[in-house]
């Protein structure tokens, strides 16, 4: 494992002020496709050690029915996570069926959102940290795999970054929890891009 690279505070700021762009462009590719208006909260996200990802990952294996997983890479390398109860897939599609649109099934649903909420905020987030990613084929797990597998994901990583948002749609909300896990030397490659961000306005 490398190194525990420490964030300042300024560093943070810089990070959540592009975080906020993203979510912006990822909250906006969803309302076009659900054609309806999508609130946002604002991001915040935290840092983890590779023993708080198993704790946090562990939590979600208990209280999640669905979770899909995005690898993307580049100098910004790293999979994207997308934690979803079936409750709130099930409401997305009742409303896709009041539309008259074509009925799909829930894990097409998760496929749709987590290329929406993933591709979107991740393509954008890199691209405002000035660089660019190329992302895998999403995957799917459900609770009954969910343990055994973010245990083996836990393990892979030194440090992430954890991003928990929600989105509303119309009157319900609905809660899709996203998390990046950005390589050891991605950690140290957005630490050292915020630095530089951060000496070029002082």
């Amino acid at each position: 494992m490398s190194e525990h690279i420490i964030f300042e505070q300024e560093h943070k700021d810089l990070l959540l002020q592009r975080l906020s762009f993203a979510y912006a462009h990822a909250s906006t590719a969803l309302a076009n496709f659900l054609d309806g208006f999508i609130g946002l909260t604002i991001p915040n996200f935290t840092i983890y050690s590779s023993t708080q990802l198993k704790g946090f990952l562990q939590e979600h294996c208990s209280q999640t029915h669905f979770f899909a997983k995005q690898p993307f890479n580049g100098t910004f390398g790293g999979e994207s996570m997308l934690f979803t109860q079936a409750s709130n897939i099930h409401k997305i599609i009742q409303a896709l069926k009041e539309d008259d649109l074509q009925v799909i099934s829930d894990h097409e649903m998760l496929l749709e959102l987590i290329n929406i909420l993933s591709g979107t905020l991740i393509r954008r987030l890199a691209l405002e940290m000035g660089t660019e990613v190329i992302f895998a084929i999403p995957s799917i797990d459900e609770s009954s795999h969910l343990c055994e597998r973010l245990r083996i994901i836990s393990e892979s990583y030194t440090q992430v970054i954890v991003i928990p948002t929600v989105f509303e749609f119309e009157e319900e909300q609905l809660t899709f929890e996203v998390a990046v896990l950005t390589k050891d030397d991605s950690i140290r490659w957005i630490h050292d891009s915020l630095a530089d961000m951060q000496d070029e306005i002082s």
